[in-house]
């Protein structure tokens, strides 16, 4: 029996001891487990410190303001003033970013918020919010976790209207484990993140494609770089009911040796500023440094500041306008508010001895550095004025930019805006049916009277011209001394021999960049040119032995010329010679050839110009306000606009009754007689040229490609892709038809020269 009961407790001993190291397994893995997770105590402070990623993937069913033109949408990720930005995904409901982001662990509990915006819809320097997502950062694991977010459109984030759905990985690294954590990523083949490097839509101009993919050096090194800052508005900065009447209120901001203040103004809960006082230039700035922003409150003699903030600038996306309501940190004594200001930035390219110059605001008359012309323009220029959104629809307000928030709440068309664009919708689709009918009508037509239709050869690549030093930006056929024409970054023009003989002379023709090279038939002797800072200048050329004729001040205040256009205007017996430029300042400028003085200028669009065709008495202009308008060639008397929503329009060409819009992710078809857009060829892009019943582009997602459609049809619904061109390594910047070849010159410093084989 003693034997027996020995043996019973020593089993009993050994249940006891399994059940304790199963007990002490279990509570060393719900310690891991909760050791493993971001987690706030009940002072809203981290229990430890770390790296939160966020990867940004994808979203679904977005809202479709716009019947017309889907949304063009991006994202800003907000924590705690780090903000980061995807890339803008064209013309989708159902769009895919992957954009990861990296941020620091905030030293108290707030949340993750996340703002669809839309491009396409008020403009390249606009925004339309489509969707709303706050998420809670109080448990985020140390393992890959993603799901979808409902998406509302409240300004907070919260669920007013189902505005579609995001879905976001999310991963919490404790900072003791980040370097291992770093360290195995590179073992897995995972890039370092560029701290740097910010998702850009691509507004096309030449010198952005080149730079939107500079990233930032480590954040140990000093980066200099210009920011622009507007204070535009601000809610919750006084106490609801609290009386103010005496009080003033102004938003204060410390950058390094940059300080500065708004207008004051009388304290209350809501605040306007947005006035030209109200914005900040500065042309230098320390990347490392942060910006900080006081809410000060004066009353009676005595400043308090009520409210702060502070903002890492190495943030902001480079070369566009970004803008948001950002919150505020409150201060002792103003515990009843809930401050929030909305502000406007622009950060340009980090600075490489860029010389600081001043220029005048054609619209305003103030000065300001010339690296913030387009953020002025965009924010605060009291005399830029711009039109309703609906004014294709009969809406006739025109005034500034600030003014037009305000005025679509009241805009009757916008109360109107889903029976108005689906009676458009309509209408187009019964245009469509018609235009059908006719164009069947016309391939039978053809089909009866067996017209000789061109059998399209493709060229191929037979010639590569190589020596400019910089990029190369334009070129031009000079027929009459059978020489190719070339210009780059660097201010040389190059001439090229088409007979095989190569590089033929070199001179520098501007101090800046050459943007572009003009030659036509009409005045068979001369070459025109137009140039960038700091020789934004037009020279005529004489092409015997390329002495400069006349030099005339293009834009002027640094405005680059971007495009020419020459031609001979007859009016009754007599006959003019004129030459058409346009730049930046968005003016249409007439020079008369011979004397080289402007004869007439007028507002062309609301932002800069890029491109200026001209044929039979009529001039065309196309500009970055995503719309390309028809000009009487004698008066400048505006004809008629085509609205080119969704994309700039960068590059213009006529093929026969036809005028397309070459923008960075679209090339628009429109009739040029009943002015309707007739089809889009999607994902081509400028440069673009029409020779000989084939067309040539870009490719939006491979610049350095060229496509090839069969253009020969009289219906351009049946133009058809033949080919693609391969043999650039970086972004295509012209192409040029001369002697039966197709010239192309790029980013990569060449020229290739392309024939059809016979």
């Amino acid at each position: 029996q003693q034997e027996k009961a020995l043996f019973l407790i020593n089993s009993k001993m050994q249940e006891i001891t399994l059940q304790q190291q199963q007990a002490a397994s279990i509570l060393a893995e719900t310690s891991s487990q909760i050791g493993s997770f971001l987690r706030f105590d009940q002072h809203g402070r981290p229990a430890q410190m770390g790296k939160i990623i966020v990867t940004v993937q994808s979203a679904h069913g977005l809202l479709h303001l716009d019947p017309a033109l889907p949304p063009s949408p991006y994202v800003i990720i907000s924590l705690d003033q780090q903000i980061e930005m995807t890339a803008v995904a064209p013309h989708t409901r159902n769009p895919i970013w992957e954009k990861e982001c990296v941020f620091d662990v905030p030293d108290k509990e707030c949340k993750l918020v996340l703002s669809v915006l839309d491009r396409s819809i008020m403009g390249p320097a606009k925004t339309v919010l489509l969707g709303k997502a706050a998420l809670a950062l109080d448990v985020v694991p140390n393992h890959d976790v993603q799901d979808w977010y409902d998406l509302s459109t409240d300004e907070f984030g919260t669920i007013k209207q189902h505005a579609g759905s995001i879905r976001v990985r999310r991963l919490f690294v404790p900072l003791a484990k980040w370097g291992e954590f770093e360290r195995d990523r590179m073992a897995r083949g995972g890039a370092p993140r560029d701290e740097g490097r910010v998702g850009k839509d691509q507004v096309g101009d030449k010198a952005s494609r080149k730079d939107a993919s500079t990233p930032i050096p480590p954040a140990d090194k000093q980066v200099i770089a210009g920011l622009y800052m507007a204070v535009l508005s601000g809610t919750g900065l006084a106490a609801p009911g609290q009386p103010q009447s005496k009080a003033t209120a102004n938003v204060k901001f410390d950058l390094g040796d940059h300080v500065g203040e708004t207008n004051a103004k009388s304290y209350k809960s809501s605040l306007v500023w947005g006035d030209e006082a109200d914005e900040f230039f500065m042309p230098t700035v320390d990347m490392r440094q942060k910006l900080r922003l006081y809410l000060t409150v004066h009353q009676e003699g005595n400043t308090e500041r009520a409210a702060f903030m502070a903002l890492n600038v190495s943030g902001f996306p480079f070369g566009e306008v970004y803008e948001d309501w950002h919150e505020m940190d409150i201060n002792a004594g103003f515990y009843n508010l809930d401050p929030r200001v909305r502000l406007a930035f622009y950060r340009t390219h980090p600075l490489d001895n860029v010389p600081d110059k001043s220029v005048t605001c054609v619209y305003c008359g103030r000065d300001l550095p010339s690296q913030f012309q387009a953020a002025h323009l965009s924010v605060a220029c009291s005399k830029f004025a711009i039109d309703c959104p609906h004014a294709r629809v009969g809406c006739t307000w025109h005034g500034p930019r600030l003014g037009l928030e305000n005025h679509v709440v009241k805009c009757p068309f916008e109360k109107l805006r889903e029976a108005i664009y689906a009676t458009t919708s309509e209408i187009q689709g019964i245009q469509g049916l018609l235009s059908d009918s006719a164009a069947g009508d016309a391939r039978r037509n053809l089909e009866v009277a067996d017209l000789n239709a061109m059998s399209a050869i493709t060229p191929r690549l037979f010639k590569t011209y190589t020596g400019h030093k910089k990029p190369v930006t334009c070129m031009a056929g000079i027929k009459s001394t059978r020489q190719l024409a070339s210009a780059d970054e660097a201010g040389m023009i190059k001439l090229w021999s088409m007979q095989g003989d190569g590089e033929l002379d070199s001179f520098r023709a501007h101090t800046g960049e050459v943007l572009c090279l003009h030659f036509t038939p009409e005045f068979p002797s001369k070459v025109f040119s137009g140039g960038a800072f700091p020789d934004d200048t037009i020279k005529i050329w004489d092409n015997s032995d390329f002495h400069c004729e006349r030099k005339m001040l293009g834009g002027g205040n640094n405005f680059a010329i971007n495009d020419l256009a020459a031609l001979r205007v007859t009016a009754g017996q007599m006959e003019d010679s004129r030459l058409f430029s346009v730049d930046d300042s968005a003016l249409l400028r007439a020079w008369d050839v011979e004397t080289g003085t402007c004869i007439q200028s007028t507002p062309g669009h609301e932002l800069g110009i890029k491109a200026v065709i001209a044929r039979d008495q009529q001039i065309i202009t196309g500009s970055l306000d995503m719309s390309a308008r028809i000009w009487d060639v004698r008066t400048l008397e505006h004809v008629a606009t085509l609205d080119c929503i969704g994309d700039s329009v960068m590059a213009l060409d006529f093929v026969q009754d036809w005028v397309l819009c070459a923008g960075t992710n679209s090339v628009k078809v429109w009739d040029i007689t009943t002015r309707r857009l007739y089809r889009v060829l999607d994902g081509c892009r400028w440069p673009i040229l029409f020779q000989d019943g084939l067309l040539y582009c870009a490719i939006h997602d491979s610049a350095q490609d060229i496509k090839v459609f069969d253009a020969s049809h009289v219906d351009p619904k049946n133009w058809k892709v033949l080919d693609l061109l391969k043999g650039h390594s970086a972004d295509v910047t012209a192409l040029e038809w001369f002697n039966g070849t197709l010239c192309s010159a790029s980013v990569d410093k060449t020229i290739k020269l392309w024939r059809a084989e016979p």
